[in-house]
């Protein structure tokens, strides 16, 4: 009977921490974003997994709706609402034991909506500026930054890469590549929220499904194959002096040369791995090196071979593995 008491107590001990580390969370959001996007979807999931879905709602909406009566702002309650999906899609995955790369790729998209969504909230409705003024903002911050430096004497102004900088830093060019930079770190953020979700769950007893190893990372050829389709369009766009082109070829080239970057590295230690038998720590530096070093324009190729042709033979279901089945290699 005292061990009954002792689970139910830590049961709603855990419960009301969970709900004031939510509430917390996400006063603390309103001022440092990213800390939301990356550690409120994760409670939620464990509310999610671990707790009735009435209880899981009763604390979302006890969670979005006081934040925004204390701030007399609808702003907590869509930074909230984008918070909850991104945990209750994560969630739902996990309850029904989706593959990694599966469930990787719902969480990047959600995460990439999400950060959108918080991008155009905080633009327009605390900023009360359009797009256009918000990168206007961005020139101008940059050139005060260089002000800055030229005031306290440091000589930056004739180097090379200055020039380039202001060349490159219009607000045309902005809004261009913004789409793309924030595509790429919605990925990154979704990959820690990952990380750190699955070392919470592992210590509460539940099942999270490994990430699978870094050297048998592959980019599924129908992803590839619809971006290299939108890269076309996007140009086709383009040609036709239409803005939103130009957008969408950035951020979709952007997204595949970042993704074929990365399985380029993935091949090369798949190999020193699995064939050479080099140790985890020295391919660690060897990937390292070749990052920083003028070989990792060679890393986009390998990937882009390797998205053709799957030369590791990894993807069941590839155009390189039917092949080799077909010619018996």
């Amino acid at each position: 009977m005292d061990k009954d008491l002792i689970l139910r107590t830590q049961y709603v001990l855990e419960f009301l921490f969970i709900i004031i580390s939510i509430f917390l969370l996400m006063i603390m959001s309103l001022h440092i974003q990213i800390i939301g996007i990356l550690f409120i979807p994760i409670l939620i999931v464990l509310l999610y997994v671990r707790y009735s879905k009435y209880k899981t709602i009763l604390v979302i909406t006890i969670n979005l709706i006081i934040p925004s009566i204390l701030f007399s702002s609808i702003l907590p309650l869509i930074l909230g609402v984008t918070y909850v999906i991104v945990g209750v899609i994560f969630g739902i995955c996990i309850k029904k034991n989706i593959k990694f790369i599966n469930t990787f790729c719902i969480l990047s998209v959600s995460v990439i909506i999400a950060n959108f969504i918080n991008l155009i909230a905080n633009v327009y409705l605390i900023m009360r500026i359009n797009f256009w003024q918000f990168a206007q903002e961005i020139v101008v911050n940059f050139n005060k930054t260089i002000k800055i430096y030229l005031d306290l004497g440091v000589d930056i102004s004739n180097t090379q890469y200055i020039e380039i900088m202001n060349k490159i830093m219009t607000p045309k060019n902005i809004l261009s590549v913004l789409p793309s930079v924030m595509v790429i770190f919605s990925i990154i953020i979704a990959f820690i929220i990952y990380l750190i979700a699955k070392k919470i769950l592992s210590k509460s007893n539940y099942r999270i499904n490994d990430i699978v190893a870094f050297n048998k990372w592959y980019l599924e050829p129908k992803i590839g194959t619809v971006l290299i389709i939108i890269i076309c369009l996007s140009i086709f766009m383009y040609s036709k002096n239409i803005f939103i082109g130009e957008v969408i070829y950035i951020t979709t080239y952007s997204l595949l040369h970042f993704s074929v970057l990365i399985i380029g590295l993935s091949v090369i230690n798949y190999f020193f791995i699995n064939k050479m038998k080099f140790s985890n720590k020295f391919c660690i530096g060897i990937s390292i090196i070749v990052i920083i070093s003028p070989l990792n324009v060679l890393l986009p190729i390998i990937g882009l071979i390797d998205l053709i042709a799957d030369i590791r033979g990894i993807d069941v279901n590839s155009l390189g593995t039917a092949l080799r089945k077909k010619l018996y290699l």
